[in-house]
């Protein structure tokens, strides 16, 4: 990626983890090669692991510009969301950006997300626009995603194909803006994050990207997840201001 001049941009970016001790060294050194130019300095976001996460975060973050924030127990990944925005913004950064820890997202896709962001705008890694994939993911989780997604469309009148992608590039005042708001404490925290965005009147974009399953460990989607999903979107509706 090249700015003009002497430019660069200063990039947060927020991962959360629970339990993800096999992928987060990985993670951390891959986000700082593929966007070494963006000098990223990363805000680990720990729900109470058991496994090891907080210690390959330590090891793999020594040489590198990273905060671990430690929560103790499990208190549900839209709050740690929420916990890494916050913390992000005190690092004054032009662009935060929200990645998963399982590498199911590709670290050297995040330099495009951040190229592809401007003021007032919130980026979003697509897997349902041109040339966006998702090989080798199941039919089942297929299918939710895209119900999923389908939902958020029609019951918030949403113009954005992949409403539930958790790779997104957000402006600074963009977080600024919608953080105080926020009060999801699981997945549902993309769509509150999204319909914010819009309804403050900002712009969304999507660039393509291609998802992966995950390397290692288990998926922490769970059927309550889902019904907390479709009582968000009956919330946010409801409450349209």
């Amino acid at each position: 990626m090249e700015y003009s001049g002497s430019y660069s941009p200063k990039v947060s970016v927020v991962v959360p983890t629970y339990n993800e001790a096999g992928t987060i060294g990985p993670l951390i050194r891959e986000v700082n090669s593929a966007a070494a130019k963006l000098h990223p300095r990363i805000v680990v976001v720990d729900d109470g692991s058991m496994d090891g996460t907080r210690d390959e975060a330590r090891w793999a973050g020594k040489s590198m510009d990273v905060t671990i924030i430690e929560r103790g127990s499990r208190m549900g990944f839209g709050t740690a969301i929420s916990d890494g925005l916050n913390a992000a913004l005190h690092l004054a950064p032009d662009y935060i950006v929200t990645m998963d820890a399982d590498l199911s997202h590709a670290p050297g896709d995040l330099p495009r997300l951040v190229e592809a962001c401007s003021e007032g705008t919130l980026v979003i890694g697509s897997r349902y626009i041109e040339r966006g994939r998702s090989p080798g993911l199941g039919m089942g989780r297929r299918l939710v995603s895209r119900l999923g997604n389908w939902a958020a469309r029609e019951t918030l009148a949403i113009p954005v194909r992949d409403c539930t992608s958790g790779f997104r590039c957000y402006h600074h005042e963009i977080v600024e803006a919608i953080l105080p708001k926020l009060c999801s404490r699981g997945y549902d925290i993309q769509i509150e994050t999204l319909y914010r965005t819009l309804e403050w009147g900002f712009k969304v974009v999507e660039v393509p990207i291609e998802f992966s399953p995950r390397r290692v460990g288990r998926s922490k989607l769970e059927a309550r997840e889902a019904m907390r999903y479709f009582k968000t979107l009956n919330s946010l509706k409801t409450n349209r201001s």
